[in-house]
């Protein structure tokens, strides 16, 4: 069977992602400031149904932020749904999660796979994929404040602030390994980290989360979906191509 590149992706994006929980713990609980210690822990009793997470990349160019790549992630437990958007200038792969179907679309598919805009794969014929995608969402539901702080050399809290009319804490997060980073973190009474902001250099990525949005998940129209089945090797080494690997996730 043809190596199926986006489930992968989700494989690589979980294994960034229990990388970053790992190594958010670098100092020790008693170097984190006091509130900053509260609000992990309050957070670690979180009951979150579901999430939404937006994140952009943004690079200064001629003193000016442009726009480098924006990734959408939502996700659900019960039942099983996570759906995720990755757009590279204009360019953007989507894939959806559902039950035991994967569906992914990309601009230049329905040249490839006769017409059609989704592309469907059985999880199940896929080693560990459907695991991958329920572990990927436990990691955002159970420990979603661990996921998004970044390696800590120090951290300092700044203050009250305001993300979008909601009070929140500002911490700032330093790392001084290479890549040194500088990351304002802004987290809810409730230890939800409202945003993120990580500045390495030029580049400045800022992160989203909402737990209250609905998570929406549908299946494609059956008209403008295809089973991988039904396409030749080549066709769908071609669609695995097209599908590998979206743009932010490599």
């Amino acid at each position: 069977m043809v190596r199926h590149g986006f489930l992968v992706a989700s494989a690589a994006l979980l294994l960034s992602l229990t990388i970053a929980a790992s190594a958010a713990n670098g100092l020790s609980t008693a170097q984190l400031p006091p509130d900053l210690r509260r609000l992990l822990t309050a957070a670690s009793h979180l009951k979150l149904p579901g999430f939404l997470v937006v994140q952009s990349v943004t690079q200064t160019r001629d003193g000016r932020p442009v726009l480098l790549s924006r990734l959408t992630e939502r996700g659900r437990l019960s039942p099983p749904r996570y759906a995720l958007t990755s757009s590279v200038a204009g360019r953007a792969v989507r894939l959806r999660y559902i039950g035991s179907d994967a569906y992914g679309t990309a601009p230049g598919l329905a040249a490839i796979d006769g017409g059609h805009k989704w592309v469907r794969v059985r999880l199940p014929n896929l080693a560990g994929g459907r695991g991958n995608v329920l572990a990927l969402i436990r990691s955002y539901l159970t420990n979603l404040a661990q996921v998004v702080l970044p390696p800590a050399t120090s951290a300092q809290e700044i203050g009250p602030a305001s993300v979008g009319g909601q009070p929140v804490t500002e911490f700032l997060i330093v790392t001084k390994v290479t890549p040194v980073s500088f990351t304002q973190v802004f987290l809810a009474a409730d230890g939800l980290p409202v945003r993120t902001v990580e500045t390495v250099g030029d580049r400045v990525t800022t992160t989203d989360t909402s737990v209250t949005a609905p998570v929406v998940v549908r299946v494609p129209p059956p008209r403008e979906t295809i089973d991988e089945s039904r396409l030749s090797p080549a066709e769908q080494q071609r669609v695995n191509d097209v599908l590998a690997a979206p743009p932010g996730l490599q």
